[in-house]
C-alpha cells in the first residue's frame, strides 16, 4: 500500500510541476507527456504484480515436479490375504524410504479412525524395475493401505520410536494414492502372526 501512495504521490507532483513551468501554448504537447508518465506509474506496479505471480506459480510447478519419488504407484491387487507383498511401479530415490501405513475403514471405504498404525514393513527397489513391499500384516477385513516417500532420516527416526505405533498425521512427503483392500482372512487366523 505504501508504495502506492509514493507512486501516486510522486505522479501527482510531477503534473503540479510540468504544469506549472510550462507555458500555456506548451502545454498541449507537455500533457502528452504527463498522461504517459500517469499510465505507466498506474501500470507499472500491475505489471510487476502480474510478473511476480508467474514467477511463484513456475517454482511451486518446478517444486511439485522435483518431489521424490513422485512416479512411484501400488500395483493393482486381485486377492488380499491377511500377510501379504505388495509390489509398486516406479523407482524409490536414493536417500529416501518408502514407510506404509494402514488403517481400518467401514465397507463403503470410509475411514473408521483418524489414527494411521505404522507397518514394520520395508520397501525396497527390484532390479527388474519398480519396488516390493517386504510381507506386510494386516489385521482387519476391510483396510486402507497407503506409503509416503520420506527422507532417510525421517524414516530412521520414525522407526526408532519403538513405543510409537499408531500416528495421526502422516510424515511429510509424496503419499502414494491408497489402496482400499478387502482381506481374504486366513481360517483359521494364523496366531504367530507373519513371518
Amino acid at each position: 500500500m505504501e508504495v502506492w501512495v509514493t507512486i501516486v504521490l510522486g505522479v501527482a507532483s510531477l503534473v503540479l510541476a510540468a504544469g506549472n513551468a510550462v507555458r500555456r501554448e506548451k502545454r498541449a504537447r507537455i500533457s502528452w507527456i504527463v498522461i504517459a508518465l500517469v499510465l505507466l506509474a498506474i501500470g507499472g506496479p500491475f505489471t510487476y504484480v502480474a510478473v511476480q505471480r508467474m514467477r511463484d506459480n513456475q517454482r511451486s510447478t518446478q517444486a511439485e515436479t522435483a518431489q521424490p519419488g513422485k512416479d512411484l504407484r501400488f500395483d493393482p491387487v486381485t486377492k488380499v490375504l491377511e500377510c501379504t507383498v505388495y509390489p509398486g511401479s516406479g523407482h524409490i530415490p536414493d536417500g529416501y524410504d518408502l514407510m506404509l501405513f494402514d488403517r481400518a475403514i467401514n465397507g463403503d471405504g470410509n475411514a473408521l479412525s483418524r489414527t494411521w498404525s505404522i507397518t514394520n514393513a520395508t520397501a525396497t527397489n527390484k532390479d527388474t524395475g519398480g519396488w516390493r513391499t517386504s510381507v506386510v500384516n494386516l489385521g482387519a477385513e476391510h483396510v486402507e493401505l497407503t506409503a509416503v516417500v520420506v527422507s532417510a532420516d525421517v524414516y530412521r527416526s520414525l522407526t526408532s520410536i519403538h513405543d510409537v505405533h499408531q500416528i495421526d498425521i502422516l510424515p511429510p512427503g509424496f503419499q502414494l494414492p491408497s489402496l482400499k483392500l478387502d482381506l481374504t482372512l486366513q481360517t483359521p487366523a494364523n496366531p504367530a502372526g507373519c513371518q
